[in-house]
């Protein structure tokens, strides 16, 4: 049973290899969960600590059309936001100003267009760098998760929202993660996804084997 033991052992050894260690003092998390936010319309712009990390940590939302138009708290389930969300209508991004310098983010997104449509996309920019990612269908909407890593320091963030003509589009935003120290985890590849797979489904495989062998050696003797 002890060969058992290590294969479960060194299996999560494998997984924890694949993925860096991050402890809650490097990212603070806005869930948009009360009570630091009231359900429904705000006053704009909205500016709060984190629901999770730094209570002195503050971000600024603000939307860019006109009169702050369609930034509220919304909720529901829309994979992959559930619970309480920041929606952003009107079709207008949303800007985001930050206390201080984050060095990475990490989002939930959902853009308001039909799942059998196609894919549209969704967007951050900072002024440490841009990333654009394609939405998927969801059982609702489209979305996703968008990472930006490997940036450089930035304390502004400009979401956008498209459809696949490039048109913006009403969205919502969750569990917004900004991390506030470089030690930010890269997004994991797929290929070593792959390869731990493979590692831990081999070494199950043999141990099992050992243990049944050994068993019937025992049984027969």
């Amino acid at each position: 049973m002890s060969r058992i033991w290590l294969a479960g052992l060194t299996g999560a050894l494998i997984v924890a290899a694949t993925s860096a260690s991050v402890s809650r003092a490097d990212f603070v998390e806005y869930t948009f969960e009360s009570p630091l936010f009231g359900f429904g319309g705000e006053p704009a712009p909205i500016t709060s600590a984190p629901n999770i990390g730094d209570p002195s940590f503050s971000a600024s939302f603000t939307g860019l059309g006109g009169q702050n138009e369609g930034i509220e708290i919304d909720g529901g389930n829309l994979p992959p936001m559930s619970g309480q969300f920041l929606y952003v209508g009107g079709d207008y991004p949303v800007f985001i100003r930050l206390s201080e310098n984050v060095y990475g983010l990490s989002v939930a997104f959902n853009i308001i267009d039909a799942p059998h449509n196609p894919a549209g996309s969704f967007e951050a920019v900072t002024s440490g760098g841009t990333v654009k990612v394609a939405a998927a269908p969801e059982p609702e909407e489209q979305g996703g998760i968008l990472n930006l890593t490997g940036s450089s320091p930035f304390d502004t963030i400009t979401f956008v929202g498209f459809n696949s003509s490039g048109q913006t589009v009403h969205y919502g935003i969750d569990n917004l993660i900004l991390y506030t120290t470089p030690n930010v985890p890269p997004a994991p590849e797929p290929s070593s996804l792959v390869l731990a797979g493979l590692g831990i489904a081999t070494l199950g495989g043999y141990t099992w084997r050992a243990y049944f062998t050994g068993r019937a050696r025992r049984y027969a003797t």
